[in-house]
């Protein structure tokens, strides 16, 4: 096969693949941690929830031999009148998120993954990265990364939804064409 993506997991574990062939996705950091921080499992079952979500969903990335780039929130957009520029506000980082941002950017890079941060939205970034061809495709459950311009975004994500192919692939060329 010409390229190896997520999605054919068994045919890549028989492969050997060179790493010009490997897949790059932008992450949006800023979606993993929240459905780590509000999901009740697993802030019953893990101390810090959304650094375990983060970690074994860049795991089983890494291990497939897909690289990635996480991508988080830079400063609050505030909007200007008509005419002005925008300005951006410091965020209060004193919350669960926060904590749980900087806990989860340290894990990655200690992983060897690449961690950026935003000049405000993570989606604008992470579209950006895909429209440069920096990046393959942008892992975000926020559709706001279409409309920032991302090229192929990849929806549902979960360890579960790709153990069972139910991941959803939407790329922009094959969505104007309808």
């Amino acid at each position: 096969f010409s390229r190896v993506t997520p999605w054919n997991y068994n045919e890549m574990n028989k492969a050997i693949v060179k790493d010009e062939n490997r897949m790059t996705f932008a992450v949006d950091l800023s979606i993993w941690i929240c459905e780590g921080l509000i999901s009740t499992a697993m802030s019953e079952n893990h101390a810090e929830p959304a650094l375990h979500l983060v970690f074994t969903r860049t795991m089983r990335l890494l291990n497939m031999g897909i690289k990635l780039v996480a991508v988080t929130e830079g400063k609050r957009r505030v909007r200007g009148n008509p005419g002005e520029r925008d300005s951006f506000k410091k965020r209060r980082t004193g919350t669960a998120f926060w904590k749980a941002c900087h806990a989860c950017e340290s894990m990655l890079r200690i992983l060897g993954v690449p961690v950026v941060r935003a000049k405000a939205e993570g989606e604008a970034l992470c579209a950006l990265l895909n429209q440069r061809d920096i990046v393959d495709g942008v892992i975000s459950n926020d559709g706001d990364c279409l409309l920032f311009g991302a090229k192929v975004v990849y929806t549902r994500f979960s360890l579960d939804n790709l153990d069972k192919s139910l991941v959803i692939r939407y790329d922009v060329s094959e969505l104007r064409g309808c």
